[in-house]
């Protein structure tokens, strides 16, 4: 995690108190903010499971590709395949304008 601060995640929880990831870290670097977790996948009960998800932004720009490179293989395991995924515009969500997310296929 060479260059990369580890900061106090922020408690993020669905509606009904459940946390939105487990695991959740947050990290600095520079202008990058940086969060990394595991989300849940379908029902955990009924077979889901947990996949690795990214977030990286900066305050006034987007990050660089080598910013989002450099801080995927930094702080998550190598063994996963992460991609940024553009889903139908009706579940587009994207709460700061300069944050990128990077999500674990398969």
């Amino acid at each position: 995690m060479k260059g990369y601060t580890e900061i106090p995640a922020p408690d993020l929880r669905h509606e009904d108190g459940t946390p939105m990831e487990l695991g959740l870290k947050a990290y600095t670097k520079g202008e990058l903010r940086i969060m990394v977790g595991q989300q849940v996948t379908g029902d955990i009960r009924a077979g889901g499971f947990l996949r690795w998800h990214m977030s990286i932004s900066c305050r006034d720009r987007h990050p660089i590709w080598e910013e989002i490179r450099d801080a995927r293989y930094a702080l998550l395991p190598d063994n996963v395949t992460m991609a940024m995924l553009l889903p139908p515009k009706a579940q587009y969500v994207n709460l700061h304008e300069h944050c990128f997310h990077l999500h674990e296929i398969e």
